[in-house]
C-alpha cells in the first residue's frame, strides 16, 4: 500500500490528539513540546507548513468553541436547578448568563494584554459579578457554580503554593 496513504490519517490521528492533550498556551506562545514535535512532523513528512498551522489552527478552534457549549450547557443547567429550588428567579438566571458571555468575550482579548492587565480585568470582573449578587441578595459560593463560586475548586490542601509559600508539598519538606 501506498506510505502516503497511511501517513495522511496517522498524521491527522497524531495532531488530532497532541491538541486534546498538550495546553493552548504552548502553541500560543511558540514554546514547550508541541512547536518542536509539529516542526518535525513537518520536516519529517514533507509538508506544506502553511497547511499544517491552518489545519491544526481550525482544529483548536472548534474543540474549544465545543468546550464552550459545553460548559455553557452546564452552567444553564445547574442555574435552572437552582431555579427550581427557589435559589435564584428566570430574570436572575439570563442576567448571570450575559454577565458571563461578557466575561467570556473579554478573556478571547486577555490573550494580546500583560499580566498585570489580565489581572486588573478580572479583578474588575470579579468586583462586578459580587456587586451584582449583592444587589440581588445572593451569595456566589451558595450558587456553586465554577465561573461563579470562590469555594472548593482549587487543588486541595498540600498542592499547589502553600500558605508559606513554599510550593506543593512545602510544609512537609525542612520543618
Amino acid at each position: 500500500m501506498n506510505k502516503k496513504l497511511l501517513i495522511v490519517p496517522l498524521l491527522v490521528t497524531v495532531i488530532s490528539l497532541s491538541g486534546y492533550f498538550i495546553p493552548k498556551t504552548y502553541a500560543d506562545e511558540g514554546e514547550g513540546f508541541f512547536p518542536s514535535f509539529l516542526q518535525k512532523l513537518i520536516e519529517k513528512f514533507n509538508l506544506n507548513k502553511d497547511v499544517v498551522q491552518n489545519f491544526w489552527g481550525n482544529y483548536r478552534d472548534e474543540r474549544q468553541q465545543e468546550i464552550r457549549q459545553t460548559r455553557r450547557q452546564q452552567i444553564i443547567e445547574r442555574l435552572t436547578e437552582l431555579i427550581r429550588l427557589k435559589k435564584l428567579n428566570e430574570t436572575q438566571k439570563n442576567e448571570l448568563l450575559t454577565i458571563m458571555e461578557k466575561h467570556q468575550d473579554a478573556m478571547d482579548d486577555l490573550r494580546e494584554k500583560t499580566f498585570e492587565e489580565r489581572q486588573k480585568i478580572q479583578e474588575e470582573h470579579r468586583e462586578e459579578l459580587e456587586a451584582w449578587a449583592k444587589n440581588n441578595n445572593l451569595d456566589l459560593d451558595d450558587l456553586n457554580i465554577g465561573f461563579f463560586s470562590r469555594k472548593g475548586r482549587g487543588m486541595g490542601p498540600g498542592m499547589g503554593v502553600g500558605y508559606d509559600g513554599r510550593g506543593m508539598m512545602g510544609r512537609y519538606i525542612n520543618n
